[in-house]
């Protein structure tokens, strides 16, 4: 249980950004300690998230870059 931010804030905060956010209460995370309680699917949930952005990103960037080779 995070002491410092209670899970009704990550719920209104999902709910503020909408259908595109996700939200994971990690089962006996503590605050900025969320790692240590499962450390597979802390690393698994990271790794596809920054993959999500990272990839769209770097995809935009070529685009850009090979426009202006042009």
């Amino acid at each position: 249980t995070d002491r410092h931010i209670p899970t009704w804030m990550a719920a209104r905060l999902a709910r503020a950004i909408g259908e595109s956010a996700r939200t994971w209460i990690v089962p006996g995370g503590e605050h900025n300690r969320e790692r240590d309680a499962d450390p597979d699917e802390f690393d698994a949930r990271l790794r596809d998230f920054l993959e999500s952005r990272v990839e769209p990103a770097c995809a935009r960037h070529d685009d850009a870059s090979m426009a202006s080779a042009a």
